[in-house]
């Protein structure tokens, strides 16, 4: 019966180490998850030395083992009912080997505790690194929602200075157009002066026609002269010729001679008027086209230099408004790219918050299935000290007094795992108090 009991204990032991093992695998994710580098290296370290331990630990595990296999041999049941005489003999030596694997029992148990202990050290790590990583979070959220707000006023800022820019644009653009409209009717009223020039050129040109004619005149009356003179000639070779009719030819000759005259005067006073006439016209229009062409070229001097000066101020605006305009798309450029960056720091803040999130999400459910191991390890420590009141139990087969250091035994761990237990009630409270804590955070 204690032969058994001995082997139920150590199954009940190599469980406990597993599922320490497996706490411990658990807790090394969870630390490995939320913890910095250095801490996590230190833990490591911590690890590794819990896993020399418990390499030691299953040495002696394994050394129990053997001591506990050789009283279960049938030689030594089989002397011992058929030879009632060594029965004493046989409990004294069982005594002593209980009473070695009892102290065996009880370092183990002291280690298993210690790691235990070690364990909830751990797992209290685990929460304050789990705390501060959510504070850490939370102050980057924070930061990262002031810097968010910031380029937001930035870029509402930016967007009041583009819709004023857009607005002087176009007043730019308005005036520019303006100025456009000013410069065509500018060439409208050059096209008409030209239009005025070329009315006084054909005013000229119909003057020219009109002396032309004066001229062709003037000509016919110069033929007039030479056919009077012709005549002259004529009636002087009549009057040589003939001697009968000189009376008549002297009276015809002095007719002809005053007629002469009279025509010679005529003619000549003809061609001085038509002469002065042409001259005085040819003048007059001289000197009037004169300054109507100096009027004209001063006037034709002044819209040119006006409509020079209006075309460099105009292409001096327009430069203006063109450079305007392209600072505006620059500064427009570097606005949408702050805005680009603004968006990507928001989705990278969202991203790294919907990470921490995660992360706290999987460490509540670490922390959830190490509260169900450890309520499976309490359950198990509860069975075992089920099986410690039942060894309690005085048997009618076996006497009392060989038993009692066993049952000294069994108190004593009943003790280790009532403390133990109160020992997880603790760590389960502190845990589930920096659960409610950290859901008022998160609230």
């Amino acid at each position: 019966m204690i032969e058994e009991q001995n082997v139920d204990l150590h199954e009940d032991c190599k469980t406990r180490i597993n599922n320490l093992k497996r706490i411990r695998a658990n807790l090394h994710e969870a630390l490995r998850a939320h913890l910095p580098d250095y801490e996590l290296r230190h833990v490591e370290r911590q690890l590794e030395s819990d896993r020399a331990q418990n390499l030691a630990a299953q040495d002696e595990i394994r050394d129990l083992k053997l001591q506990l296999q050789r009283p279960l041999s049938g030689n030594s049941k089989t002397k011992c009912e058929t030879d009632p005489s060594d029965k004493m003999t046989k409990l004294i030596d069982e005594r002593d080997s209980l009473a070695a694997e009892k102290e065996e029992m009880t370092k183990q148990y002291d280690h298993l505790k210690k790691e235990c202990e070690t364990a909830n050290q751990g797992l209290i790590v685990a929460k304050d690194a789990l705390i501060a990583a959510e504070q850490s979070a939370k102050d980057e959220k924070g930061e990262m929602t002031n810097q968010f707000d910031q380029l937001k006023k930035e870029c509402e800022t930016a967007k009041q200075d583009l819709i004023v820019a857009r607005d002087a644009l176009i007043a730019a653009e308005q005036s520019a157009k303006d100025k456009i409209n000013e410069f065509d009717t500018k060439v409208a009223e050059l096209a008409d002066v030209k239009e005025k020039f070329a009315t006084v050129e054909r005013e000229k040109e119909n003057i020219l026609i009109e002396l032309q004619s004066k001229e062709a005149a003037l000509s016919l009356a110069m033929i007039a002269e030479q056919e009077s003179e012709d005549t002259v000639k004529q009636l002087q070779q009549e009057l040589t010729s003939t001697t009968e009719d000189l009376n008549s030819a002297q009276r015809a000759l002095l007719a002809a001679t005053g007629a002469k005259n009279n025509a010679e005067k005529s003619a000549k006073q003809m061609c001085t008027d038509l002469k002065a006439e042409k001259e005085l016209c040819i003048n007059t229009i001289r000197d009037e086209m004169a300054k109507e062409k100096e009027e004209t070229i001063k006037q034709f001097d002044t819209v040119a230099a006006k409509l020079v000066d209006k075309n460099i101020k105009i292409s001096k605006d327009l430069e203006n408004a063109t450079n305007a305009k392209q600072k505006l798309q620059r500064e427009l450029s570097a606005i949408k790219e702050k805005m680009r960056l603004a968006d990507a720091k928001r989705d990278a803040a969202k991203k790294e918050l919907l990470e921490s999130t995660n992360a706290k999400t999987e460490a509540e459910e670490k922390v959830v299935e190490l509260k169900e191991e450890l309520e499976n390890l309490k359950d198990e420590f509860a069975a075992n000290a089920t099986i410690s009141a039942r060894i309690r139990e005085p048997s009618e087969a076996e006497p009392s007094g060989l038993l009692q250091p066993i049952l000294r035994d069994n108190e004593r761990r009943s003790l280790f795992l009532g403390s133990q237990d109160n020992n997880d009630s603790g760590f389960f409270s502190s845990t589930e108090s920096s659960t409610k804590s950290e859901d008022n955070l998160d609230d």
